[in-house]
């Protein structure tokens, strides 16, 4: 059998150049099952480029992360995804002689492994510098003037390489709760940033973030950096444009908060709730603001969107929730009536999927509704749902036990779609009573259940 044609290992190069690298090893594993010359050929292929990812991995991991999308979607340094393969095949081209010493795992190798490091940072921004369009090509998409500029960036990225290297190893100790020593050592860090560039401790601390995800630890970084979280002072910093990414975010994420309607993806909605109240919290602690100042104008504004959201929301769930909740008017004695649950219809789905939202939605505020100043309504809401859900499964088992129910399936499904709404109310308790008292009047219905 033939091997793989110059044409297709070309074409099978790119492919595997775009795949991530959590799956280049179960590729490897599958292909390694199959048999033939080709199927050979194509492990080897893999092989290598998983051996070239970690080398890649180690030399130039401090910069990973700035050539992917931020989750969050912030506007930090960043840089096509296709410019990091072909600046790691500029550098290693003219430097192949240290991919070899990039291989060593025990602590005695370390002083290798930065050697190449340090060499091969140096040989990437030399390319950058001496032949940007090979790195990054022209593309009609991109503006001649902000590519230009990110080249600049991402040659000076390579020459702060080393420094961002050391940084990121200790990140964490940097943004949590560092010590008097610890701070020290990482404002000796940022010195020697801006020792290296006019922009190094911007561009040091853009590195330090790429590796961090949640933009409240972001806000904490840049106030360690600078070394004082007033406003007046931070605000006249390089470091600034941090604070003012996050606020940026925050406002698109209010905004995206105000638009949420019934129906929405409930999921989306509690991310952006999260993400806003961990921001809040952590501006709250970290930054001194003016009250008086810009910032917290910014803050008072968005923050004032995103509680009027919630209100609106927790106002109307409660009327979200009757319409699954059908009741009727029943006599007791002479011309005495009493309100019971209507059994003999069904509830309509377009109905009890907003009830479902509803109960998700209240739900969802729960962490973060103190901090938007509506933990109060949230609470009355809840307790409201909460006795109404419960109030409505007792009679309706009640109603099943003596005998009243017009359809005791349709009863019995009425129970168990209230203790599923209870449970998203997060009132697990009162769920489980409805269920068990549910499941002690018909046995079978338990057993299907828990199957």
């Amino acid at each position: 059998m033939t091997g793989l044609t110059v044409g297709t290992r070309a074409a099978l190069a790119q492919v595997i150049e775009a795949i991530p690298d959590d799956a280049l090893g179960v590729m490897r594993t599958a292909v390694a099952q199959m048999g033939g010359d080709r199927a050979g050929e194509l492990a080897q292929m893999l092989e290598e480029t998983i051996r070239d990812r970690r080398r890649r991995a180690t030399a130039f991991g401090a910069l990973l992360p700035l050539f992917r999308p931020r989750r969050d979607g912030l506007a930090f340094l960043g840089f096509p995804a296709a410019v990091l393969p072909r600046l790691w095949r500029a550098a290693t081209a003219r430097g192949a002689s240290f991919l070899s010493m990039l291989d060593g795992l025990n602590p005695e190798d370390s002083s290798r492994r930065a050697l190449a490091r340090g060499r091969l940072y140096s040989l990437a921004a030399e390319m950058v510098r001496q032949q940007p369009d090979l790195i990054w090509p022209p593309t009609p998409q991109t503006e001649p003037t902000v590519r230009e500029a990110a080249l600049v960036g991402l040659a000076a990225c390579c020459d702060m390489g080393m420094l961002a290297h050391g940084a990121v190893q200790d990140l964490a100790d940097w943004i949590d709760r560092p010590g008097e020593e610890r701070l020290a050592e990482f404002r000796l860090m940022v010195r020697d940033a801006s020792a290296l560039d006019i922009d190094g401790v911007r561009r040091l601390l853009d590195i330090m973030a790429a590796h961090v995800e949640d933009a409240s630890r972001v806000l904490r970084l840049a106030v360690h950096a600078c070394g004082i979280g007033a406003e007046s002072m931070l605000k006249h910093s390089e470091l600034s444009v941090f604070v003012e990414r996050i606020l940026d975010g925050f406002d698109e994420h209010a905004r995206r908060i105000s638009a949420f309607r019934p129906g929405d993806p409930v999921a989306e909605l509690r991310r952006d709730l999260d993400w806003t109240g961990s921001v809040l919290e952590a501006a709250a602690v970290a930054v001194q603001a003016d009250p008086h100042g810009d910032w917290a104008r910014r803050v008072a504004v968005s923050k004032a969107l995103v509680a009027s959201t919630i209100d609106e929301q927790l106002g109307a769930a409660p009327r979200v929730m009757a319409r699954v909740l059908p009741m009727r008017d029943a006599t007791t004695a002479g011309r005495m009536t009493r309100r019971v649950p209507r059994l003999d219809i069904e509830v309509p789905a377009p109905d009890l999927e907003a009830a479902v939202v509803a109960a998700d939605l209240v739900a969802a505020v729960r962490s973060t509704a103190n901090r938007f100043g509506c933990e109060a309504r949230r609470q009355s809401v809840l307790a409201a749902l909460t006795d109404e859900l419960t109030a409505y499964a007792d009679l309706t088992v009640e109603a099943i036990h003596a005998g009243e129910a017009d359809d005791a399936d349709v009863a019995s499904a009425r129970v168990a779609q209230v203790a599923d709404l209870l449970e998203r109310l997060e009132a697990e308790t009162e769920a489980r009573t409805a269920r068990r008292r549910l499941a002690a009047l018909r046995p079978s219905a338990a057993d299907t259940r828990a199957a």
